[in-house]
């Protein structure tokens, strides 16, 4: 049985056990590539790691420690673009079920070093996004920059702690090690 308060239900419930873990997971690493990594490299045959996993390390550990290394993830994606392509990003919109999580939006702030914003009825941002190519497609809106207003921003985190500067050395260390 599944019903819409239970399964937006589960996202309080993260958000309430990881809201304690401190940034870092007191140096516990997770390597999010559970089926292996198409982004920005290619490899069919890494997998998850969890680095530093001790006995006095929790569930709710695990779960943060994943969101950052989703965010170390995310931030190897963006630097690889920026360096590719010449551009700068100054901020992230995100959207799905993981805007829902405050902790996890910070997470990402502070890893990526730039503002994180999520949006209002972030569940239907992606319904959101087809009825906004329509109305421009449509010519009831000039073009998507004319449309912006439909989007209205929920929250911003910004850059907050610098516990993930010395952390990024040890992440970076097991991205040159993906790359070789």
């Amino acid at each position: 049985y599944k019903s819409e308060s239970s399964e937006d239900g589960i996202f309080d419930v993260v958000e309430k056990e990881v809201k304690e873990i401190p940034a870092g997971s007191e140096n516990l690493i997770v390597t999010p590539w559970i089926f292996g990594e198409y982004c920005p490299i290619t490899s069919e045959t890494v997998r998850m790691t969890i680095f530093n996993l001790t006995n006095m390390h929790t569930r709710a550990h695990i779960m943060k420690g994943t969101f950052e290394g989703i965010g170390y993830n995310v931030r190897w994606i963006k630097e690889n673009y920026e360096q590719d392509f010449g551009v700068e990003f100054t901020s992230f919109r995100v959207i799905g079920g993981g805007a829902k999580n405050d902790n996890w939006m910070q997470a990402l702030a502070d890893l990526m070093q730039l503002k994180i914003q999520t949006i209002e009825d972030v569940k239907y941002a992606g319904a959101r996004g087809a009825a906004i190519c329509a109305l421009v497609g449509m010519g009831i809106y000039k073009d998507f920059s004319e449309a912006r207003e439909l989007i209205k921003v929920k929250k911003s985190f910004y850059l907050n702690v610098e516990i993930y500067k010395s952390m990024m050395n040890y992440s970076w260390s097991i991205k040159g090690y993906m790359t070789h």
